[in-house]
């Protein structure tokens, strides 16, 4: 029993057996099918009860609305995709396609090969076949310019001198 104080020293008794005898802790689904008369979903249980869900009130609350509204000219309906033709004309569609083309000749992107490599002091080249150079800028990488003073073998070491007297 659960015991539960209640203002003026009063006790209220529950008894939990009561409560837990209605609990059914063994039932089971053993199938569950769509009625083809009227869409409904049909559920029994291992006490040979039935219920029924009514496909149809939870289709209802489902949006299917395919048709793409996030952008100005833009429209799917259905598998169909258009553009307002004044996001582009074709002359500009075809001369962006030729421009891409042009870097790209064989249109399979990832296997370009370095073709040569230049450096002009501060900027390194790659060329590549079938797209565009590519340049990086090495000017701002810090170089060490300390010359190698002396090499001396002392015991079993080698021992290496370079300016500013560090060894």
């Amino acid at each position: 029993n659960l015991e539960i104080s209640i203002e003026n020293g009063n006790t209220v008794s529950v008894p939990l057996a009561d409560i837990t005898s209605g609990v059914d802790t063994n039932t089971t689904i053993t199938s569950y099918a769509i009625d083809g008369t009227n869409t409904n979903l049909v559920i029994t249980d291992s006490e040979s009860n039935t219920f029924s869900v009514a496909l149809a009130d939870i289709a209802a609350l489902v949006d299917t609305d395919t048709q793409y509204t996030a952008g100005t000219g833009l429209d799917l309906t259905g598998t169909v995709f258009s553009a307002d033709s004044s996001l582009a004309t074709d002359a500009e569609v075809t001369s962006a396609v030729a421009a891409s083309d042009a870097l790209d000749l064989d249109k399979v992107i990832g296997n370009e090969s370095v073709t040569g490599l230049t450096f002009d002091g501060t900027t390194l080249t790659l060329a590549q076949d079938g797209a565009a150079s590519e340049t990086v800028v090495l000017s701002a990488v810090d170089t060490d310019e300390q010359d190698l003073q002396d090499f001396e073998v002392n015991g079993a070491n080698l021992e290496i001198s370079i300016e500013n007297g560090n060894t």
